[in-house]
């Protein structure tokens, strides 16, 4: 579970390197940290999990990641109108107490990331 963590402190600290994955894929990104939500969906973590983490740490598997970011969740919402996939919604309180604590990732930019204006409108799952 502590890697996971360590994945989200590390994607809220610069999402860009996954933005611009998805960009290239031209698909909805299956993160996004912004207009004070920070959601995130199982497979975004297991598609860039090389992106943020070291060579080192073994990616757990798909339950594994969805049980921790569900754990983590306050409710979850649509990627996109046009996308059926659900994002778990993360409390960001316990990532930047996570992150803090262990000295991983930016505090201050995991913050500044979770207020910034995208443009893009998250869907409330119903």
């Amino acid at each position: 579970a502590e890697c996971v963590y360590e994945w989200l402190a590390r994607y809220a600290s610069d999402p860009g390197k996954f933005e611009a994955v998805y960009k290239a894929k031209q698909q909805p990104p299956l993160a996004r940290v912004e207009l004070g939500v920070f959601a995130v969906n199982t497979q975004g973590v297991i598609d860039t999990w090389e992106l943020y983490m070291p060579k080192d740490v073994r990616r757990p598997n798909s339950s594994e990641i969805g049980d921790v970011l569900r754990r983590m969740s306050t409710k979850s919402v649509r990627v996109s109108r046009e996308c059926r996939r659900s994002m778990w919604v993360m409390d960001v309180g316990l990532i930047v107490t996570w992150a803090e604590k262990n000295r991983i990732g930016d505090v201050g930019q995991i913050q500044a990331h979770v207020v910034r204006e995208t443009g893009d409108v998250m869907q409330e799952d119903e």
